[in-house]
């Protein structure tokens, strides 16, 4: 269903806080994001892996800097 290139919609830009004390660089509600990379890592604060979206929009602080997939849905382009 995911792939790099692909084109996506933001849904919930609802962060911990903690967030802010490594980056100022967050998606958006309403924005659409362009997927440059993809990893399952472990989820803000547990232990669980969930697949992880970079951004060509978005600097990245650093390899391992993703948002995780559910706060996303695929951006429908009418054609």
């Amino acid at each position: 269903m995911w792939h790099r290139g692909q084109q996506v919609i933001c849904l919930d830009d609802r962060f911990p806080g903690a967030i802010w004390e490594w980056t100022s660089h967050v998606p958006q509600v309403g924005g659409v994001y362009t997927i440059v990379g993809m990893d399952y890592l472990p989820e803000w604060g547990g232990r669980e892996r969930v697949l992880g979206f970079r951004f060509e929009e978005l600097p990245a602080l650093s390899s391992r800097t993703y948002f995780s997939a559910w706060r996303f849905e695929p951006c429908w382009i009418p054609g």
